[in-house]
């Protein structure tokens, strides 16, 4: 397909070299854009443009000359005659880019020319003469285009917009074999990056995944000004709590993206989505009779390896009540300790109750404060507390903020390790989290960080030239040859241009036994709890504050019931939806499965033939203490479907 590429909103495909484009797609990392653009070839020549051109001599440098003043066009040659000064050798001098113009000088030969003057030439139409010097010159017109940091790009495959963003680094250099031409070799990064360029704080309690990212998109200054639209993000699971503490959008997202399970880019119209990533399956798969991928590799290694994680978090401790004396003067004062919540402040001279927000981002109130610090601040209008009066800072319900650390360990596979290599086994990793407040989440996540990476690492790459790949998805391949068989998160995905071609892939993936249970990998730390404030426990019980329960029935599927571990919850909740997913869609007939509760049918969900998904909106609430069960009562007739998750959301 022909490709196309914009700057600035003019078409610059004709300065673009051949072979150089390049996007590469990073899981959990903005999209990159790279290409080369070069000056074009000088088309046209002809005499100057304007009356006069003004060009500074040096008495110092006779042969060094600056353009002050000029007329649009390419670059001006002009000939002066040679002096007699040492080291003058009567060959062609170059300076470039003077007040924006390529200028070549060229040694004649003849008259002197000497001391500090302003040369005027003047154009009769024919030639520029300079007196008796007899100095001439010409206009030779070439592109006058230059890229600029900060330009927006958009790479078009068959005229559709394949990638957006800006340009963020030009290295320029002269054009090997040709120094009249310069080449601008730049590197772009999509709107994701913009993400990067703003900073978050913020407290949020019991919301959805929807309510937080709206609430940052379109109401947190500045990054509001950005104009990102939310139409694509799912509404997702209920987050107990999560901090953000000065972060950038980006970490705040993929925090996000980490605590609910789902994953998030911003698209080439700056919208920015949200979806569950174990069911964001790739356009195609992998067969070793399928023919649309070449030079596969895997690879094995002990990267990222551990089986002792630590995780250095904050944590609640103690009782905050102090007291301060007022003079008349201070507005700070300093509680001694690190604060994880806003505490409460009330004065002995004020009746009014005391509001208190967040130093830097609320205004208008009575004191603010800052996660992390222990001063609280009074606001600048306020009335200082005068002496015989007193402040005081407390709280009984969020505690000060301390640090400690929560480790976990994989026994099994320390053991493994030690019989293999003749060593005690051991892999310690650390991690630091802000947004954990209590040990309980630090486990969950040590825990989950043990089920990624307490394995060897393996990846598994590959070409292809079809279309629609992403960082996030998951793709099936089964190639035998190299024992592959299963679903596979695509980590990156780097295209490249080529000729006669349009775009070749390079695709790295992992495979779901390297990440755990897809489920378990992608609800890791936080998913919908696990945090002390509700979440999933060792035997299959929800919580009442989970905002998640998930079922998971792998392979080729078929008609039976009780397909998936019973779970239950601990108290009578009301999904506000229920999703299934396949992997590979029935095809023939639908696949219908049936949510029995306490041996009750509770609701009947059909995916169609030849699709993926189908959801409903459930019209009762599940007892507490009940088994949830899952069956399927009917399957795809020529292909019964595979990898069935049944996702239910609080």
């Amino acid at each position: 397909m022909a490709l196309q590429l914009r700057i600035g909103g003019v078409d610059r495909s004709n300065v673009l070299q051949d072979g150089t484009l390049q996007i590469n797609d990073e899981l959990g990392g903005s999209t990159t854009c790279s290409f080369q653009l070069k000056d074009q070839e000088p088309s046209t020549t002809g005499e100057f443009a304007t009356s006069s051109i003004n060009l500074a001599i040096s008495a110092d440098e006779p042969h060094r000359i600056a353009m002050d003043t000029g007329a649009a066009g390419g670059p001006l040659h002009v000939y002066l005659p040679v002096t007699s000064d040492p080291g003058v050798d009567g060959v062609q001098k170059t300076i470039r880019r003077i007040g924006g113009y390529d200028v070549t000088i060229h040694a004649q030969g003849g008259d002197t020319v000497n001391g500090a003057a302003t040369l005027v030439l003047t154009s009769d139409g024919q030639t520029v003469t300079l007196g008796a010097d007899g100095l001439f010159g010409k206009w030779v017109t070439s592109s006058a285009f230059r890229p600029l940091c900060g330009q927006q790009v958009q790479v078009l495959e068959g005229g559709t917009v394949i990638w957006a963003g800006m340009i963020a680094k030009i290295d320029e250099a002269a054009a090997e074999g040709d120094d009249s031409l310069l080449v601008f070799d730049c590197e772009c990064h999509d709107w994701n990056a913009l993400c990067d360029r703003h900073l978050v704080y913020g407290v949020f309690k019991n919301k959805t995944l929807q309510e937080i990212v709206t609430e940052i998109a379109q109401y947190h200054i500045p990054f509001c000004l950005e104009n990102f639209g939310t139409t694509y993000v799912q509404l997702g699971p209920v987050v107990p709590k999560i901090i953000f503490n000065y972060c950038t959008i980006s970490e705040a997202f993929n925090s996000l993206a980490e605590a609910t399970g789902y994953s998030w880019y911003v698209d080439h119209q700056k919208e920015i989505h949200f979806f569950d990533r174990t069911a964001n399956p790739a356009p195609f798969s992998l067969s070793a009779t399928s023919g649309n991928f070449r030079n596969m590799r895997v690879t094995t290694s002990m990267e990222r390896y551990r089986n002792d994680q630590i995780v250095w978090h904050s944590k609640g401790a103690g009782y905050l009540y102090q007291r301060f004396d007022g003079d008349g003067v201070k507005r700070v004062f300093d509680v001694g300790t690190p604060l994880a919540e806003a505490p409460k402040v009330s004065r002995s001279d004020v009746s009014t109750e005391q509001t208190v927000g967040v130093k830097g981002v609320d205004t208008g109130k009575d004191w603010y404060w800052e996660y992390g610090s222990g001063e609280i601040t009074q606001d600048l209008n306020g009335v200082t507390v005068p002496v015989g009066a007193h402040v005081t800072i407390w709280d009984t319900e969020h505690l000060p903020l301390f640090w400690g650390n929560t480790e976990e360990r994989d026994e099994a596979a320390i053991s493994a390790r030690a019989a293999l290599e003749g060593t005690s086994g051991y892999y310690q990793a650390r991690v630091e989290d802000d947004t954990i407040d209590n040990n309980d989440r630090a486990s969950e996540k040590a825990l989950a960080l043990l089920r990624r990476y307490a394995n060897e690492s393996k990846s598994v790459t590959f070409e292809t030239d079809e279309p629609g790949l992403h960082s996030g998805q998951i793709i099936g391949i089964e190639v035998p040859l190299h024992g592959l068989t299963g679903s596979f998160l695509i980590s990156s995905v780097r295209s490249s241009h080529q000729d006669g071609i349009g775009l070749r892939h390079q695709v790295t993936a992992v495979p779901g036994e390297y990440m755990g249970n897809w489920v378990d990998f992608f609800r890791s730390a936080f998913s919908g709890g696990a945090t002390g404030d509700g979440g999933v426990t060792a035997g299959g019980v929800i919580t009442a504050g989970a905002g998640t329960l998930s079922l998971y029935v792998g392979g080729t599927l078929g008609i039976g019931s009780d397909l998936a571990p019973v779970v239950a919850l601990t108290e009578a909740r009301k999904p506000t939806s229920v999703k299934a997913y396949v992997k590979q869609a029935p095809t023939g007939a639908g696949l219908t499965l049936k949510l029995v509760v306490g041996g009750a049918d509770w609701l009947t969900l059909t995916i169609p033939a030849g699709q993926t998904s189908a959801s409903a909106t459930p019209s009762s609430e599940i007892a507490a203490n009940t088994n949830v069960r899952l069956d399927i009562t009917a399957v795809g007739t020529t292909f019964p479907g595979s990898d069935l998750s049944v996702f239910l959301y609080f």
